[in-house]
C-alpha cells in the first residue's frame, strides 16, 4: 500500500538511490504519516524546534489547530534531512 503523501511529495527530492545536500523538510509534531513517509525514504530527524508551532499560532497563523492528527497537541516542529551521500540505508528493508 503506497503512502498517502507519495502523491504530493516531489519524487526528485526523495530519490532512494542518491542523496542531495539540499534535501530538508520541516513538519509539525502531530504529522506521524509524514514522519513515517520521509524516514522510509532515508531522511533522518536532525532537529526539534520546541514550541515553534505554538509561536507561529500566536504571531502568524491563529487558525493552526491546537490538536491535530490522532489527537496529538500541535506545538513543535521536527526537521528531517537527507544524508549527503550514498544510497538509502534501508532500501529493501521490510516496510511494516
Amino acid at each position: 500500500m503506497p503512502d498517502a503523501l507519495s502523491e504530493v511529495a516531489p519524487d526528485a527530492m526523495l530519490d532512494a538511490t542518491t542523496a542531495t545536500p539540499a534535501t530538508q523538510t520541516i513538519r509539525p509534531n502531530d504529522n506521524v504519516d509524514a514522519l513515517r513517509f520521509y524516514q522510509r525514504r532515508g531522511m533522518r530527524l536532525v532537529r526539534l524546534w520546541p514550541d515553534a508551532v505554538t509561536q507561529a499560532r500566536k504571531l502568524l497563523k491563529p487558525e493552526i489547530p491546537l490538536v491535530g492528527a490522532d489527537g496529538i497537541t500541535v506545538r513543535d516542529e521536527l526537521e528531517l534531512d537527507r544524508l549527503l551521500a550514498g544510497p538509502n540505508p534501508v532500501e529493501g528493508a521490510a516496510t511494516s
